[in-house]
């Protein structure tokens, strides 16, 4: 399906939904983070600083912040994977305002992007009302998680869910079959990639291995922090079955640098288990 097929009512941005009175930072790509964000129970701080923050900063900016649960954290990092480049385009603004050098290479930066939705999306991608109902999609279910250790006032959850709700509700009213045809596309894909994990409890549940990876990366940042080996034994294996080997070239696929691999004495690499074991997890 192309976009210029695309009919029924128009999908609003999670930023046209939601907008905050407290918006210090003009740039789009952060206010369109912070919305999504927002829509899945996180409240964000989106600004961008000149340079490194001070330890002092950053003890003022998390003061009285509870530390999220670890499934939380998982979920954020799939959302700022998802805005990765747009984050990177508006820091390299702010440098290029103030004279400084871009960062990162733009082609590489685009790459990852483009591997990034095509996990994300799927088969979606290319559909930009198709893109628009797999990010409602994922939104409600995102919510429904957090909703676990996040309890918002109910006043306010009810006008968050009334406005989520909107455009299901303009579908309805415009007997739009198209956007239940991408929704019921965009639940199948969500729910095979959950059911097919080892651990549907890591992040939303969705374990892409590519999605994964490349969240994986944004959390190291370009730093070389596991070899293949721990990064199958410590990561990989808790969702996914795979030797060691074919993670080595999904990563290398993918861009997402690794660690030599650890050598014994005679150059072989070390094993922490026993034969047996080594073999299951592979």
């Amino acid at each position: 399906m192309s976009e210029n097929e695309n009919t029924g009512p128009g999908i609003p941005r999670f930023s046209e939904m939601f907008r905050f009175a407290d918006d210090p930072d003009p740039n789009e790509h952060a206010r369109e983070l912070r919305a999504e964000a927002f829509v899945y129970g996180f409240n964000l701080d989106v600004r961008v600083f000149p340079g490194p923050i001070p330890p002092s900063k950053k003890a003022e900016l998390g003061e009285g912040i509870t530390p999220l649960p670890k499934r939380a954290q998982e979920i954020l990092y799939e959302l700022a994977s998802k805005h990765y480049l747009k984050m990177c385009e508006g820091v390299n603004a702010a440098r290029h305002s103030r004279g400084e050098k871009p960062l990162g290479d733009p082609v590489k930066l685009a790459k990852r992007q483009a591997d990034f939705e095509k996990a994300y999306y799927g088969k979606l991608r290319h559909s930009e009302k198709g893109r628009k109902v797999v990010d409602l999609l994922r939104a409600w279910h995102g919510r429904q998680i957090t909703e676990q250790w996040n309890k918002p006032e109910d006043q306010q959850e009810n006008r968050i869910r009334l406005t989520l709700l909107g455009p299901l509700l303009n579908a309805v009213r415009a007997l739009d079959a198209e956007f239940f045809e991408l929704l019921a596309q965009a639940a199948r894909m969500l729910d095979t990639r959950t059911r097919s994990s080892k651990d549907s409890n890591i992040g939303t549940g969705d374990t892409d291995l590519k999605k994964w990876l490349l969240e994986y990366g944004v959390r190291i940042a370009g730093t070389p922090t596991h070899t293949v080996r721990e990064l199958n034994k410590q990561f990989v294996s808790k969702f996914r079955t795979m030797t060691d080997d074919k993670l080595r070239v999904k990563c290398n696929e993918l861009g997402i640098p690794l660690k030599p691999d650890k050598r014994g004495p005679k150059g072989g690499e070390l094993n922490f288990l026993p034969p047996s074991r080594e073999k299951g997890l592979n």
